[in-house]
């Protein structure tokens, strides 16, 4: 779950950046690896905080 969550940094700004730049040349590419960044931190707040739930969860049940 965390190498998920890492990998997400690497590839969503490089995969936005590609299809920017091919949509809309440099400044696409630019407006599209921010918007694929944004949607890496989004992912992998959501991660981390079903994360600290489970880990929340666990604690109780035992």
């Amino acid at each position: 779950m965390f190498a998920i969550g890492c990998l997400f940094f690497i590839v969503l700004p490089l995969i936005g950046m590609f299809i920017g730049g091919v949509l809309h040349g440099l400044a696409g590419a630019v407006w599209g690896a921010a918007i694929g960044f944004a949607l890496a931190c989004v992912l992998g707040g959501g991660s981390v905080y079903a994360l600290v739930k489970a880990s929340r969860a666990s604690r109780r049940g035992s």
